[in-house]
């Protein structure tokens, strides 16, 4: 679609407008504005509103004030130049390679060679935003937002990204409501973190809902301080980016705040499988491990999370794992035992994940009721997805292997898997 802007007059700042290269089926766009005074440029992205009846009043996005001084100057000389346009992924990217390029010549806003008003190099399109993700946590941390006093209703007309398992913790509500009435104010309050919108993104909170709640129950919580992180520092960021901002905000191991629970964790992994990552891979390791779990936490999360995602594959797929440690199906794994019971064979029951076949073997075979038989069956059962995708993707292999190798003078073992491994998933009518 082309820009609307019979709307909404172009800004009395723009001294030229071109927009020859927007294309009529792109989905968002990049612009320079270009100070020709001042001999500074401000590269920007947008993504373009699919409704051909919306006005697009966007006008950039720059949180650099000396910028907005140039546009509240009467007649400044600069143009608005749209110079690419594309899907929403490539022109990040495109944003991305100008601005990475002038980071590294020094010539963004900080830097000696000073060329352009932007302030930070934007955002890869297609990877996890670590680096940006660190950076604006550490920006938190050291307080360097703008910090507005604000009214309890104006921060309750923001809604709060919800990220944690469960959306409050009354203990935690009640004790910041103790300490606001005891004090009588809410100065000694955490801050209420909010990613600033602009014209088309709403305002988001994303961390203080329990000092908010808290506040708002107690007589004396009229107001708290808002800390605002600007559109441009945070707009490349992915829902997943987000989610991991929050969690560093809750660190596991910070006793001040509500800490991240396992079920926090187990979430956030399941997401990230969901997106097509690996949730083994030291990336998500680190995540985790940064966001308060030590290692022997992250590798039990990673395994609870593990099985729920192997449990929603099947389940998507139609089929639901027989479970044959319960009691009705634990009497099928014991008829089956029997019918492999002869006068020349015994059976042994094993879980998928730990058979240890020489072992089961001369155990077994010692035993004085089996001492003159010549075959044993191994009955595998699976107790949960992760296992049935472990046993076919490797364990089966690794325990005929392991079957070829064993010279076993007792006599023959046959490895068998207990059937039906699956039944139907029952459809809610």
């Amino acid at each position: 679609m082309k820009r609307i802007i019979s709307g909404k007059p172009i800004p009395n700042w723009i001294k030229e407008y071109d927009d020859s290269k927007l294309k009529d089926d792109a989905r968002a766009l990049n612009y320079i504005i270009d100070d020709k005074d001042k001999n500074l440029q401000y590269v920007g992205y947008h993504k373009i509103p699919q409704d051909d009846a919306q006005i697009d009043n966007y006008w950039g996005s720059s949180q650099n004030p000396v910028l907005h001084k140039r546009q509240d100057q009467k007649n400044p000389n600069l143009t608005f130049t749209i110079v690419h346009s594309g899907d929403v992924q490539e022109c990040l990217q495109y944003e991305r390679d100008i601005l990475k390029k002038a980071e590294k010549n020094g010539e963004l806003w900080g830097g000696e060679n000073r060329k352009y008003y932007n302030i930070h190099p934007g955002f890869d399109a297609n990877e996890p935003n670590d680096e940006a993700v660190e950076r604006i946590h550490q920006n938190i941390l050291d307080e360097k937002y703008l910090i507005v006093r604000k009214t309890i209703n104006q921060i309750g007309k923001i809604p709060f990204y919800q990220s944690r398992t469960v959306e409050t913790f009354e203990d935690k509500v009640r004790r910041i409501r103790q300490r606001i009435d005891d004090a009588a104010n809410t100065n000694d309050c955490d801050e209420i973190i909010c990613l600033k919108g602009n014209s088309e993104v709403d305002d988001e909170n994303i961390d203080g809902n329990h000092t908010f709640t808290a506040a708002k129950r107690s007589k004396y919580g009229k107001y708290l301080d808002h800390m605002e992180i600007p559109y441009e520092e945070w707009y490349g960021l992915s829902e997943l980016d987000k989610r991991y901002l929050c969690h560093l905000l809750n660190n596991h191991n910070d006793k001040v705040t509500t800490s991240n629970t396992e079920e926090d964790a187990v979430d956030y992994l399941i997401d990230e499988d969901k997106l097509g990552n690996s949730i083994t891979s030291t990336r998500v390791k680190t995540r985790l491990q940064k966001m308060g779990f030590d290692s022997t936490e992250t590798s039990k999360v990673i395994t609870k999370a593990n099985k729920i995602i192997a449990k929603n594959r099947n389940n998507q797929a139609g089929k639901v794992l027989i479970n044959y440690e319960d009691e009705t199906n634990y009497q099928k794994l014991l008829k089956r035992k029997e019918l492999l019971t002869t006068d020349n064979s015994f059976c042994v029951i094993k879980k998928s994940g730990a058979i240890k076949i020489g072992r089961t073997a001369i155990t077994e075979w010692q035993k004085e009721e089996n001492e003159d038989k010549s075959i044993m069956y191994i009955l595998v059962h699976h107790t949960d997805d992760t296992l049935k995708d472990g046993w076919d993707n490797r364990e089966s292999d690794l325990q005929q292997q392991e079957l070829d190798m064993f010279k076993c003078h007792y006599g023959d073992i046959i490895i068998q898997e207990m059937t039906p491994i699956f039944r139907p998933k029952k459809i809610k009518k």
